[in-house]
């Protein structure tokens, strides 16, 4: 009977080869995206999934973990800021923590291939706009849409992510009718929630990112003569909107602002700005140390929650990624960010021109999305963070397969090759 059995198990059609690192990688990001509903086993379940994968990434890939241990210097330089950090215990924590989560993502990303990863990332996302719709549909309420999350920015972070992977899985990859129709419900749907959500920010900032699907689009067509006077052109287009944009920046922002019922002036925000400028040049090469400014029982972070009318401890930031993060670790810090930030985008859109599939697209436009939110929000570079866990998975992945074309290039760059063109 046993052999009888074996025999009909490995011949039935119903049975279904199981990826566990894929699984792995799926309630990973679970336990981030659905964060509101794991609570306090979030970070628990995160860091259990993870340990695994991580585990598995050093028994069979760990030459190339170790080819990015450029990325390991951002947590690494966080951990060493206790040593003049105000709040040791605080940063000490935080850091551990940051540097967990950026090399589970460094797993994830070596262990899994990009279109695996994707699917992992899509259903997580799935999830949470599906929770989250249900929520906002039952509850009745008349104000901005926020689902299961604290903030409207939140979810409107959730559903801009979920948009861009419809876009480049309708756009960029070919697909059966019913699939397509799918996708396409998807993106109307997440228009229809951003919106919704009245995240100016988010709106603002997946307006470019939107764009550039439709420049790659159309780039796949074109030789390279018409490629590159596409790139002149848009080249030539982004200057003229960044004078056009410059002249009249308030009347845009104020009435962009207005509609989403925010304040059209910034006061609260330039007051942010100008206070965090304060702190940086108090001490600006290696700052205060890493999360070691909203601590309570500091006077300043003190200071800030009671003129913003918010409870002590309560979550805040200084509204600009690089400002917030030169406060906490200063120009040594920052550099090592604007390095991850802009090598990584600058990969993902060379390698997006030349092979415009569809998750080389949607790393290059999540790049994208973030960087842009950066100058308005603070989304990256803390622990148990979907954009920071996603932003280092695009890395590798990009920088991976930009490593592959070259060394193709290398191995057909031959002198055969050469008579031939």
């Amino acid at each position: 009977m046993g052999s009888m059995r074996h025999d009909f198990t490995r011949a039935s059609p119903y049975v279904i080869p199981v990826n566990w690192q894929a699984v792995l990688a799926f309630c990973a990001f679970c336990a981030i995206v659905l964060e509101r509903i794991f609570l306090s086993f979030s970070a628990l379940l995160f860091l259990s999934f993870g340990a695994v994968l991580i585990i598995s990434a050093l028994r069979s890939k760990s030459r190339m973990l170790l080819r990015y241990w450029p990325l390991l210097l951002l947590p690494t330089y966080c951990i060493v800021s206790t040593l003049w950090s105000d709040y040791p215990a605080q940063t000490l924590r935080h850091s551990v923590q940051l540097a967990l989560t950026l090399i589970i993502a460094m797993a994830v990303a070596i262990k899994l291939r990009s279109e695996t990863i994707m699917r992992g990332l899509y259903c997580a996302l799935a999830f949470a706009v599906v929770i989250s719709t249900l929520v906002e549909l039952t509850s009745g309420r008349a104000t901005s849409w926020q689902g299961i999350y604290e903030s409207k920015n939140v979810f409107a972070s959730i559903v801009a992510i979920f948009l861009l992977m419809g876009i480049s899985l309708l756009y960029f990859r070919e697909n059966r009718l019913a699939i397509s129709t799918l996708f396409t419900l998807q993106i109307i749907f997440c228009l229809y929630a951003l919106i919704r959500s009245a995240s100016a920010g988010m709106i603002i900032s997946i307006i470019p990112v939107v764009a550039l699907f439709f420049v790659f689009r159309f780039n796949k067509y074109l030789g390279d003569a018409q490629r590159a006077f596409l790139m002149i052109f848009i080249f030539l287009a982004s200057i003229t909107t960044a004078i056009f944009a410059s002249l009249y920046v308030e009347e845009i922002l104020a009435g962009v602002l207005e509609y989403f019922g925010k304040d059209p002036t910034l006061t609260g925000r330039t007051d942010l700005w100008n206070f965090a400028i304060q702190l940086i040049a108090e001490r600006p090469v290696f700052g205060l140390g890493y999360k070691a400014f909203w601590v309570v029982g500091n006077l300043d972070a003190e200071a800030l929650w009671a003129a913003f009318y918010l409870p002590s401890g309560s979550g805040f930031n200084f509204h600009n990624t690089y400002l917030s993060n030169t406060v906490e670790i200063g120009l040594v810090g920052i550099t090592l960010q604007v390095f991850i930030f802009y090598i990584g985008l600058i990969r993902g859109i060379r390698l997006s021109l030349v092979e415009p599939t569809h998750d080389n697209i949607f790393w290059c436009a999540f790049m994208a999305l973030t960087i842009i939110r950066s100058f308005g929000e603070v989304s990256t570079f803390f622990e148990f963070s979907l954009d920071s866990l996603v932003y280092y998975i695009a890395f590798i992945t990009v920088s991976e397969r930009h490593r592959e074309r070259r060394r193709t290039m290398k191995i057909n760059r031959t002198p055969f090759s050469v008579l031939q063109r």
